[in-house]
């Protein structure tokens, strides 16, 4: 079930399953029981008798062994939070500890945490563009179709006041530019068909 949610570049599961009390992590410092300085393996979720779903990070993760050095080593020279993580290492995600861990919840879990990702910035620009090009492109459909249902016998043709039968299509781009470029806005709860708009201060 884990596999299937991909591996690392050590062929590793992205997310493992652990029991929570067997879980270490190593801390070094000055320790008040024997009054020395150390390093220890300490328990990750002290107090916890429950399963815990971690991810794997990379290294990169956490910066550079200098940014980690310089971040985490005390003013005696230990390192507080242990080594520079160079393998990557598995960060919590979730703790089954109020709600019971059956098979259904944890591919839940899992599914929320892997497609609910943070997004890269090209990502979120890519889906911004998108949804800006949509509601263009639904404000055109509206356009037209109020064009539509105020001009012409026929879809795409209009006759003009002389009666010539002419093609709305290019007659319908040019208003649009000549809007754009007049940057005449109207409230869409005040627009009229057929572009009558005299009594409203545009």
């Amino acid at each position: 079930m884990l596999a299937s949610f991909g591996q690392n570049p050590r062929k590793k599961p992205l997310f493992r399953l652990v029991w929570a009390p067997e879980v270490t992590i190593v801390i070094g410092g000055y320790w008040e029981d024997n009054g020395i300085f150390s390093y220890r393996r300490r328990p990750r979720y002290p107090g916890k008798l429950c399963w815990a779903l971690e991810r794997w990070l990379s290294g990169r993760h956490y910066g550079s062994p200098e940014t980690w050095a310089a971040a985490t080593c005390t003013a005696d020279g230990f390192a507080s939070c242990g080594s520079y993580p160079a393998n990557g290492v598995y960060e919590c995600c979730r703790l089954f500890d109020d709600i019971p861990l059956r098979p259904d919840t944890l591919t839940e879990v899992l599914r929320t945490i892997h497609f609910n990702r943070v997004r890269t910035v090209a990502e979120a620009k890519e889906q911004h563009l998108q949804e800006a090009q949509a509601e263009e492109a639904a404000l055109d459909r509206e356009f037209e179709e109020r064009w539509d249902e105020s001009h012409g016998v026929r879809r795409g043709l209009s006759f003009t006041h002389e009666g010539v039968l002419q093609n709305t299509s290019s007659e319908v781009e040019e208003y649009k530019s000549r809007l754009a470029a007049a940057r005449v806005k109207v409230r869409r709860d005040e627009f009229s068909a057929g572009f009558r708009q005299g009594e409203l201060n545009v």
